[in-house]
């Protein structure tokens, strides 16, 4: 191949990447989309002020009360709808998804005092129409909750995952493959080691806002896997400090009400338990 040959090869491949958006590769945020409508008549409603309590997102409706907000990180979030003359409407504890759209609709009323509040707790649909994968989500309140260590260990809690071995030598499973057949992302971005597979890196339970984990029919995003790929999305900061104290023991008893046992070997060599 000549240079003009090689320049024009270079250009090409050059206008591809180019033309592929960010958001063909794995996601770590979520969407919010929906409609919103008089709560009367049912008209679409536009030019109507979409926002996330908390954050410096939002939206308007368009001319068929339609709206969207793109880039928004996993997590709960109130949703806040407001228009001159109507109620202000709240849908609250709305559950963002990575690489999902949510559907938040509002049905406005009508209203002559200013500043009256409606606030309705927004429910997940039992059958979520645009998941094509086998996908399960865990968020960071479920895993507050749970005895685990590490997020290998939330991972053993999704169904089709096995773990084998303890300490570290522990390995993970999925649906009878081989572990290094797992691809590990954190914020998009692969983790794995490039010799034999499998994770190379690891985040604090603290640090994870969400543990999305598919076992099958991978997006066309999602590649390098045979058997599942764990896309895992890290917390991002806020406006209020916390913090937890979390400690660990060995005596799963009470110490002060637990009587120990000891064995010694008597002169005749045979084991005795005393009471001490």
């Amino acid at each position: 191949m000549n240079k003009k040959g090689r320049f024009l090869l270079l250009l090409l491949v050059v206008a591809i990447f180019a033309a592929v958006p960010f958001s063909a590769f794995a996601a770590t945020t979520g969407k919010i989309a929906g409609t919103v409508r008089d709560g009367d008549t049912g008209e679409p409603l536009p030019l109507v002020n979409i926002t996330i309590e908390g954050t410096m997102m939002g939206a308007a409706t368009d001319a068929d009360g339609y709206y969207f907000i793109i880039n928004v990180p996993p997590g709960k979030y109130n949703i806040r709808a407001t228009m001159m003359g109507y109620k202000i409407t709240v849908q609250t504890e709305v559950q963002v998804l990575v690489d999902r759209t949510i559907k938040v609709d509002f049905n406005l009323d009508p209203t002559v005092i200013e500043g009256e509040v409606v606030e309705i707790t927004a429910e997940r649909p039992i059958l979520e129409k645009d998941v094509t994968a086998s996908t399960n989500y865990v968020t960071n309140e479920e895993i507050d909750i749970m005895p685990v260590n590490n997020f290998t260990e939330v991972m053993s809690t999704v169904p089709g995952f096995v773990e084998t071995g303890t300490g570290l030598s522990r390995d993970v499973n999925v649906r009878g493959g081989r572990s290094g057949e797992v691809s590990y992302m954190i914020d998009g971005f692969y983790v794995e080691d490039p010799v034999t597979g499998g994770r190379s890196s690891n985040v604090a339970n603290v640090g994870i806002a969400e543990l999305a984990v598919m076992t099958g029919n991978f997006n066309a995003e999602y590649g390098e896997a045979l058997s599942a790929v764990v896309n895992l999305v890290t917390r991002e900061g806020s406006a209020k400090y916390n913090g937890r104290i979390r400690g660990f023991t060995d005596k799963y008893i009470n110490p002060h009400e637990y009587t120990y046992y000891y064995k010694h070997l008597d002169e005749g060599r045979e084991w005795v338990k005393v009471d001490e």
